[in-house]
């Protein structure tokens, strides 16, 4: 057999696992937007949830999944979640990861809308960071690591994707080309003012995706985080949700307990609930605080936090944190099967970029990490054991004979600003429909090869932008992190799939296969 040949887009969690997967028996390439330390990953403070307390059970941890999610998930691929996250997660301690533990014993954390404590964590809030480091250097000179690599298009050719365009810090085209195409770019965090993403993640990878045909879903899902730590008005970072799983409580000016009456968990409601209840507060120019005085060495259990707090120049005595919520994941994303393959032939995508349903309407807390590492489980033996049929060749000119138009495009500021006050926590008509105006008053779906290099990226964030705020306008209900004041209420007229398709797709041929999915159970 032919030595089968992979190429993976990102450099998070999702992708080091599956090159791990495959470095011995393929040649893997991973190609990365911008450095290696520039991802969602090492960023990640939460842990790890998996089922493996004696007390725990995956059909539990399931049962959590779906009610968080406003059982709206995929119950198969929350199943293939949460049953095969358990050995997943013991095969890594096999391999020599080590969890927080004490005289030998794991040590559970508990948080948002779990019902038992089954967080795993290392080095407190270090989960992200150490399980990132863990693979990556595991790869060393294994696979070959591409950075400053910005994905601009797929070569889709006879219905097959055969290879991807990048963009390289010098503004030139390189091509890339494969048996298999992995997309594993990330969420869209980075598209608001106010976020716990890396400022690289900016959801490009949805627009990138869309202009090739291939099939997206749920996109008006965007799960927004309850605790950004802000103070004067700057963002130092996310404030985990372990911390209040800890007994960390949310506070108004006054000192009242936001949270009592609001929900049976208070402080650990599945995240919608908390980051709506915060976001009223914060519309109202009320200040809302996390009382951590409870938590003793806080700097011990927490000591990336700490260090976030120490930055802000936060007086720990008081134990008193500034908050506000901000975008944090991205729940839909390109449509996939329980294995990662998408509705383009040898396309595939892992990771936050992906959507095979398994959050729902609003992912429970630490299921990302676990997600990053069962699905590209799967996916490698899924490549593992594809037969190569025959290769073929593209039908591209990789010369530049182009005369780029110089088109006019808002700043990343701009666009952050837009998304943030139309298409944030709560959504009205009024706010998307301006929005969606505004966005479609510039060329967003004008082919890239028109468009000067230095611009197609803001060119495919914009794109991502309509797309969000496309759905969110197309379902016309609440449902977990998709809030409208119109529609304040669950319909079951969304209880079923609907397939939207774009009414650009008939001008410009490149999208005549583009399709956007809302998924319902």
């Amino acid at each position: 057999m032919d030595y089968q040949t992979v190429i993976i887009i990102g450099g998070g969690l999702s992708a080091m696992v599956l090159a791990d997967q495959l470095a011995t028996t393929h040649q893997v390439t991973v190609l990365m937007k911008a450095d290696i330390s520039e991802n969602n990953s090492i960023l990640a403070q939460g842990g790890i949830a998996a089922a493996l307390s004696p007390t725990d059970c995956w059909q539990d941890h399931m049962a959590d999944t779906l009610q968080a999610g406003y059982y709206f998930a995929n119950e198969d691929a929350v199943k293939v979640l949460t049953k095969e996250g358990v050995s997943a997660v013991c095969d890594l301690i096999k391999k020599g990861f080590q969890f927080d533990s004490t005289n030998g014993a794991l040590i559970f954390g508990q948080e948002g809308a779990h019902h038992k404590r089954r967080i795993l964590h290392v080095g407190g809030d270090q989960t992200g960071h150490r399980l990132f480091s863990f693979f990556y250097n595991r790869l060393e000179g294994s696979v070959q690591l591409k950075q400053e690599h910005k994905l601009i298009d797929l070569v889709i050719e006879q219905s097959r994707c055969i290879g991807v365009r990048c963009q390289t810090a010098n503004d030139e085209d390189e091509y890339f080309f494969a048996d298999h195409i992995v997309l594993a770019t990330g969420g869209c965090g980075s598209l608001y003012q106010l976020t716990s993403n890396n400022p690289t993640i900016t959801g490009d990878g949805l627009a990138i995706a869309y202009r090739a045909g291939v099939e997206l879903m749920d996109l008006e899902f965007i799960q927004f985080h309850p605790t950004m730590l802000v103070k004067d008005g700057r963002n130092y970072g996310l404030i985990s949700e372990a911390v209040r799983g800890e007994g960390a409580r949310l506070l108004d000016e006054e000192g009242t307990l936001l949270m009592e009456g609001i929900h049976p968990l208070k402080d650990l409601a599945p995240r919608d609930i908390v980051a709506r209840t915060v976001y009223d507060h914060y519309l109202a120019n009320k200040q809302v605080y996390l009382d951590i005085s409870m938590i003793e060495r806080f700097d011990v259990k927490f000591p990336t936090i700490n260090k976030l707090c120490q930055k802000a120049k936060i007086d720990m005595q008081e134990g008193a944190l500034p908050i506000a919520p901000g975008a944090h994941f991205m729940i839909g994303g390109i449509k996939t099967d329980l294995v990662g393959r998408t509705s383009i032939d040898r396309l595939y995508a892992i990771g936050e970029v992906a959507c095979n349903g398994i959050h729902g309407a609003n992912r429970l807390a630490s299921n990302s990490l676990l997600e990053a590492l069962v699905f590209p489980n799967r996916l490698a033996s899924v490549i593992s054991e594809s037969t190569l049929t025959k290769r073929i060749d593209p039908v591209i000119s990789t010369t530049n004979s182009v005369t780029y138009q110089s088109i006019d495009l808002p700043s990343l500021n701009t666009l952050q600003k837009q998304m943030t006050t139309y298409a944030g926590i709560v959504r009205d008509p009024f706010g998307l429909l301006t929005l969606k105006d505004w966005l479609e008053s510039y060329p967003i779906h004008c082919p890239l090869d028109q468009i000067q290099p230095k611009q197609r990226e803001r060119a495919n964030q914009l794109l991502s932008a309509w797309l969000i705020v496309t759905s969110a306008l197309r379902r016309t209900e609440s449902r977990g992190a998709h809030w409208r004041v119109d529609y304040p209420n669950h319909s079951k007229d969304w209880d079923f799939v609907h397939t939207l398709r774009s009414k650009y797709r008939d001008k410009h041929p490149h999208n005549k296969t583009c399709a956007m999915t809302s998924r319902n159970k």
